[in-house]
């Protein structure tokens, strides 16, 4: 229920929109009792798969694992910004995954954050073309190219052509 982006809609709660459709979806659902469920699902008492019968905490694969999870959230990569919207508010960058701590770069300048931090603030003061770069612990970067105008783009600027066929098909 609600909008996909997870915000809010006037008027709808959990408790009037969602709870009625889920009690409606269990009132469907067959009863069975729990004595019911164990006679006929007996795949507890199998053994396990070789690969769940041992398991050991191997700290440098889990390290490894983990960075090699590191992305950038935001920004989304080749987007526009305009200088107007990010220069007076800031951009968020925001990472996930990865081995803290994080180092945030801006064409290879390290910007002054906390870095115990998943997300930073930066303030851009110019238009142009940006690489923005999250480096973690273990050296793992991922990169996002960005571009911030001064302006939006002109209507107009773009042309449309049109296509016509002779008599020939040409």
């Amino acid at each position: 229920m609600g909008k996909a982006s997870g915000q809010p809609i006037a008027g709808q709660t959990g408790l009037t929109s969602a709870a009625p459709l889920l009690f409606s979806v269990f009132e469907k659902l067959p009863r069975l009792s729990r004595s019911t469920m164990a006679a006929r699902d007996q795949s507890w008492k199998n053994l396990a798969p070789d690969g769940l019968k041992y398991f050991t905490m191997n700290p440098t694969a889990q390290n490894q694992a983990v960075a090699g999870g590191l992305d950038i959230e935001f920004p989304a990569d080749d987007t526009t910004f305009l200088l107007a919207d990010v220069a007076s508010r800031g951009m968020v960058l925001r990472a996930r995954a990865g081995m803290r701590p994080l180092v945030w770069m801006i064409n290879g300048v390290p910007l002054a954050t906390d870095r115990w931090k998943r997300s930073a603030i930066w303030t851009p003061t110019e238009p142009g073309f940006y690489d923005i770069t999250v480096l973690d612990k273990n050296a793992v970067a991922r990169h996002r190219h960005i571009t911030i105008r001064k302006t939006a783009p002109q209507q107009g600027l773009v042309k449309q052509a049109s296509l016509t066929l002779d008599q020939n098909g040409q």
